[in-house]
């Protein structure tokens, strides 16, 4: 109906983390909206999301109740999920390069969870995850093409899968799984 329902407290979530969600698609709980502080679980509109035979009910945890035909809500996932104009060149590298990282498993165990063009100037991040912690590998990319940035990766990824044991030059974090 055009009406903006989540309000100026609560944003959107970034489309592919949003599309991500298989949830949306076979049901389940999907996050919908996170707090305007940006942090996914701070007070987040969780959907329990009810496919039936003709329709698609969002029921959230706000007390909202969204219905959706479901012929329609399906194809709009879909058409949704795979345009990609609103990226700008960083973001488009990010979801390229992370299509060449998805499902690679370091040989220390860590998998990966997401690329970024955004974090340091000149380079391509990459967030890989093992229980408690978080490991940040970088590879450059300095002429800022997207498509050098796809071969740059997939030459790292051969290069950082060949090693024994994984001492590339990374940052790692410790986090809580609150």
């Amino acid at each position: 109906d055009g009406q903006d329902w989540l309000g100026e407290n609560y944003l959107g979530i970034d489309p592919p983390r949003f599309f991500s969600q298989s949830a949306l698609i076979i049901g389940g709980k999907a996050i919908v909206a996170r707090c305007s502080c940006g942090e996914e679980g701070c007070d987040s509109y969780i959907a329990d999301v009810i496919v039936k035979d003709d329709t698609v009910i969002w029921n959230i945890n706000k007390g909202y109740i969204l219905s959706f035909e479901k012929t329609a809500y399906l194809e709009l996932i879909k058409s949704a999920a795979n345009d990609f104009s609103w990226e700008n060149k960083e973001r488009t590298v990010e979801r390229r390069v992370g299509e060449v990282f998805k499902g690679t498993k370091l040989n220390d165990g860590y998998s990966f969870n997401w690329a970024s063009g955004r974090l340091q100037q000149g380079k391509i991040s990459l967030s890989f995850s093992k229980e408690a912690s978080q490991k940040i590998l970088d590879f450059e990319w300095t002429d800022g093409n997207p498509e050098t940035a796809v071969v740059s990766a997939i030459q790292f990824k051969t290069e950082i899968l060949k090693q024994e044991d994984t001492h590339m030059p990374e940052i790692e974090y410790e986090f809580s799984k609150n």
